[in-house]
């Protein structure tokens, strides 16, 4: 598992990293600063120091290894796979999009999405889970078209478009009884 930081700022002497090493990460947040009591709450604890010495392991791989075979037990029906690659699918032909999303998104939208089901306590996934990863999922593996670029479109408005045209989802409840 690799996790990556990124600071916008004073960016000029760095680059963007290719389309084809920015899709295979699953999923891009941002965290924002945090609030001003965090943030004081920051400065007490860590002072002048970072204190790797209270750094404690949270999980062992054994408990890794079981989590990932209780995820592959989260059924995903047809119904919701198939909403899944209509709306990967609507990226590809976006008119704003120089590039859309990869196979590789979707199975990561699929992967992620169970994870999140399991994370909710339910053994399917809803059509609003796959809504609710969307953005997290596939916005850094889109790619603008250059007109798209200087006419302030941003690859959040046109995912979240997208969502809005996206077939019909099944309710949460044809997908329970689909199981």
């Amino acid at each position: 598992m690799v996790l990556a930081t990124q600071n916008p700022v004073e960016s000029e002497s760095t680059f963007r990293l290719p389309a084809a090493q920015m899709d295979r990460f699953l999923i891009r947040l941002s965290m924002g600063y945090p609030q001003p009591l965090e943030e004081r709450q920051m400065l007490r604890q860590l002072g002048d120091a970072i204190p790797f010495d209270q750094v404690h392991a949270v999980t062992n791989a054994q408990e890794l290894i079981q989590a990932q075979q209780e995820v592959q037990q989260v059924h995903v029906s047809d119904a919701v796979a198939d909403y899944m690659v209509s709306l990967v699918d609507l990226t590809r032909s976006h008119a704003q999009l120089k590039m859309g999303a990869s196979p590789r998104a979707t199975r990561g939208l699929y992967r992620a999405c169970k994870v999140w089901a399991a994370m909710e306590g339910r053994d399917f996934v809803t059509p609003d889970d796959v809504k609710a990863l969307a953005h997290p999922v596939l916005e850094h593996r889109l790619v603008l078209a250059s007109g798209a670029k200087f006419s302030g479109a941003s690859t959040a408005a046109i995912l979240e478009e997208i969502l809005q045209q996206a077939q019909a989802s099944p309710t949460v409840e044809s997908v329970a009884h689909e199981k």
